[in-house]
């Protein structure tokens, strides 16, 4: 019996890690389904894990002592539990007969429990904020199992709570999501002009607050973007569309994805498919952690085309091949690099 109740614990915790394999969600999702008894301490245990608030950053601890303190912290809320209940059993014999506190304890106790247990988890979550720097990229897993890859200068904020009453999410950057399917919950990113409601997908979310565009490219699945500005627009994209929200204009525009070059940054790659020079100058800045001025106008409407290796090619050596289409001459100090129109 020990060994069963050991390994149900086990699965509980690897399932708010997001680590199950296929065969363990069955296996987890038939055991809650037996009793009552079993999803309330399935609810239970994902209260004391969002308490403990460790799954933000499961690299930086072990697995076997993060599993120790989670069973650790379980005996200590069941004492605190038990000790409500003495309480509680106290104050209401002093006023009602001992068989009808046993009758309302026996109805209302669990109830308020439960009640006192979400209240005391609302009461304790504050915002995580994962931040990247310049010049590099990160890779974590949300308490749903969501997988976010966040390129450089993102940011995304979430509860602690994240996953037990809404799948909520403030962010700023470019971001590639695999959203983990619940019907029940939603799964939002809201930006400042744009925001994503989905269930279960993967797309590309690039909205930083210095480009004039946002856009949002769907690789799997259906997402409803709706934008804040202007006539508050809504579109449903579908599998390699697109949704594109000029800021200026404030339109937000529909289109059909015919590659696949919104998702090379994900892969190391750096991609740039006839873009201006300005919007590739801000995407090599935050590639490499350089600044980069544009000294004449009229290099603003200059567009090139090309594909790098991040981690194998270096500011210096993108530059030189940008210099070779005889468009543009470059001077760099240290991380400050000055763009002039070649005469």
């Amino acid at each position: 019996m020990e060994t069963i109740k050991q390994n149900i614990d086990h699965l509980i915790f690897a399932s708010l890690m997001g680590e199950l394999d296929d065969t363990q969600k069955i296996a987890l999702h038939q055991w809650i389904k037996q009793s009552d008894k079993n999803r309330q301490k399935f609810i239970e245990y994902s209260e004391i894990w969002n308490l403990m608030a460790v799954s933000c950053a499961k690299e930086s601890y072990d697995a076997d002592a993060a599993f120790n303190k989670f069973k650790q912290q379980i005996k200590t809320e069941k004492k605190k539990q038990n000790h409500r209940i003495n309480f509680n059993w106290q104050s209401l014999s002093m006023k009602i007969t001992a068989a009808a506190a046993v009758l309302i304890l026996l109805m209302v106790l669990p109830y308020i429990t439960f009640r006192q247990g979400i209240n005391t988890v609302k009461r304790q979550f504050s915002d995580i904020t994962v931040r990247v720097p310049m010049g590099s990229n990160t890779d974590l897993v949300l308490p749903d199992g969501t997988k976010v890859k966040l390129n450089a200068g993102s940011e995304l904020t979430y509860s602690q709570g994240f996953g037990m009453e809404n799948r909520d999410l403030k962010f700023t950057g470019e971001g590639y999501f695999e959203v983990t399917k619940n019907e029940n919950m939603p799964f939002t990113v809201s930006t400042q002009e744009l925001s994503v409601k989905v269930l279960g997908t993967i797309f590309n979310f690039k909205n930083y607050e210095s480009d004039d565009e946002a856009i949002i490219c769907l690789r799997r699945g259906k997402v409803q973007v709706n934008s804040h500005i202007g006539d508050c627009q809504e579109n449903i994209l579908l599998p390699d569309e697109m949704a594109v929200l000029n800021k200026k204009s404030k339109i937000l525009t529909h289109k059909k994805l015919h590659n696949s070059s919104p998702y090379e940054w994900t892969e190391g790659f750096l991609f740039f498919d006839e873009e201006l020079l300005p919007d590739i100058a801000k995407e090599l800045e935050r590639a490499y952690g350089v600044s980069i001025t544009l000294a004449d106008k009229e290099l603003e409407g200059i567009r090139f085309y090309g594909n790098f290796v991040r981690k194998r090619q270096n500011i210096v050596e993108v530059l030189d091949l940008l210099s070779r289409t005889n468009k543009l001459a470059y001077s760099i100090d240290e991380k400050n690099v000055i763009l002039t129109l070649k005469r």
